[in-house]
């Protein structure tokens, strides 16, 4: 990584690239720094401090609007499908009385095992609603959600190799991380109750759930089965977070993002 950062870096002094585009997630501050000085730079970064960098890119929904800050989730690139789910989606009017379908997913290795606690808070509903979760077999607590799995009836467990784009229209909620698939979720129109998986992500989630776009929540003992009670039965409330999630994220981030570098990248 450092190697391909110091080449990347390189070819920007030397003018063979107009900007450099990277996120701050995968790289130190010293090389953000490098970066600045021999050019154009600009870093995705999950809220302040924003860096040296020329352009910073926020897309989450807290973000600063500032001066050399492309802030909200209009600019969150998403793959190419994501548009035309979003369209499918706006022309989808939630109408369910009883929702019953959540998808659980926290990543496909989940590291901090999210899952088997989610499955727990779940399985304390006098009703669990049909659930699917999504972990890679290569989990490190793929047996322990699997055992979770074999006990309740009412869930199944999905290889992470499957198309989540195609799954997403399939679920009336879900319960996830805030992060990249949080805003896969919203271009669906999918509500969310999110559950942090580590300090950095606590006000990611927080930003999200003052935005109306999702609800946050914990593993604390009763809130996510809490969580779950105030929106199963209550179409109504559903439909107004699917609705604030359909209109902030549009699948169009990167034809939006592109054109605004453009605009703002001139040596």
């Amino acid at each position: 990584m450092r190697d391909a950062a110091t080449n990347a870096i390189e070819a920007l002094a030397q003018g063979q690239i107009d900007v450099l585009i990277f996120d701050a997630y995968l790289m130190s501050d010293g090389v953000v720094e490098d970066a600045a000085t021999a050019g154009v730079t600009a870093v995705f970064r999950d809220g302040r401090p924003y860096g040296p960098e020329a352009i910073t890119i926020d897309p989450n929904p807290g973000a600063s609007d500032a001066a050399g800050v492309l802030s909200g989730p209009t600019y969150m690139p998403l793959a190419r499908p994501f548009a035309a789910l979003h369209d499918e989606a706006r022309h989808y009017e939630y109408s369910k009385a009883d929702p019953v379908n959540v998808l659980v997913a926290f990543g496909a290795r989940d590291g901090a095992d999210i899952t088997s606690a989610v499955l727990d808070e779940m399985n304390k509903l006098s009703r669990p609603p049909r659930t699917k979760v999504v972990l890679a077999s290569s989990s490190v607590h793929a047996k322990t959600v699997a055992a979770k799995v074999a006990e309740f009836s009412w869930v199944e467990i999905l290889e992470a190799q499957h198309d989540i784009d195609a799954l997403l229209g399939g679920f009336d909620l879900a319960i996830g991380a805030p992060g990249v698939s949080q805003f896969e979720r919203a271009c669906c129109g999918l509500p969310t109750i999110l559950v942090p998986q580590n300090e950095k992500q606590k006000p990611l989630a927080g930003d999200w759930a003052n935005s109306g776009a999702a609800i946050c929540s914990s593993v604390a003992p009763g809130a996510i089965a809490s969580a779950l009670i105030s929106l199963l039965g209550n179409p109504s409330r559903i439909a107004e977070i699917r609705q604030r999630c359909l209109s902030m994220v549009d699948g169009r981030g990167a034809a939006r993002l592109s054109e605004a570098l453009k605009q703002r990248a001139v040596r």
